[in-house]
């Protein structure tokens, strides 16, 4: 037929002009970082968001899709897709990766809370590792904001004891993070503003971690699977 390309030279070619690889990749990683039942929706809808044809505009409310339960909500524009991207990471070259002491029972519940993080969970062994040695224990007095929304992002947080209301401006509180609950990640992996508000409600500890060992790790795991997908189209 007409246009269609015929040998593997014009298929890469094409690949490349369109940075198909990268993107695909991005896709699929939004469908886990959402813990998606329908990830060829997801992946659809980012491609979408990628097109420079004019598409028909939708109603420009806000909705609020709960991740899954441990997590803050993501607030999505409904309307014309814009494409989400995470931005590219520059790790400084004397950069060297921060390790707290921690005993063993708050070690295994670091392990405990990634291994059901959606994101976290398909890490390998040695980088949640590396992870639960990198996270600082904070500590908070009720009343004091965390997070505030609209703000950058540079810490990813799980509560190891306390409560912490999560709101969003013009909806309210949207759900109570407790121990084990994880926030903070979408700041950082889009390098997006805060999407809500955290406060404390009580005393409360959290282990912290940082965005340059936070998204090093996480680039590391994006470059597996482009390795991952390079050798599955080749």
């Amino acid at each position: 037929p007409a246009g269609m390309l015929t040998d593997q030279a014009q298929v890469k070619s094409y690949i490349a002009k369109y940075n198909l690889e990268d993107e695909l990749s991005n896709a699929v990683n939004l469908a886990i970082k959402q813990n998606s039942t329908d990830p060829y929706l997801v992946i659809s809808e980012y491609m979408k968001s990628l097109s420079t044809t004019e598409m028909e505009e939708e109603e420009d409310d806000d909705v609020i899709i709960m991740e899954e339960e441990n997590e803050i909500p993501q607030l999505k524009a409904r309307g014309r897709h814009k494409a989400i991207m995470s931005p590219s990471v520059s790790i400084p070259t004397d950069w060297e990766r921060v390790e707290y002491a921690k005993s063993d029972e708050d070690a295994a519940f670091l392990h405990e809370a990634m291994a059901t993080n959606a994101l976290m969970q398909k890490l390998a062994p040695s980088d949640r590792a590396h992870l639960v040695a990198a996270f600082c224990e904070k500590r908070f007095s009720a009343g004091d904001v965390i997070i505030k929304q609209g703000d950058p992002g540079d810490l990813f947080y799980v509560v190891k004891s306390g409560e912490c209301d999560i709101s969003v401006a013009g909806v309210g509180t949207v759900m109570k993070a407790t121990r084990g609950s994880a926030f903070g990640e979408l700041a950082l992996l889009y390098g997006a503003p805060r999407a809500a508000t955290v406060a404390a409600e009580t005393e409360l500890v959290a282990f912290t971690l940082d965005m340059l060992t936070f998204k090093s790790t996480m680039m590391g795991k994006a470059q597996q699977d482009h390795a991952v997908y390079l050798s599955f189209i080749n």
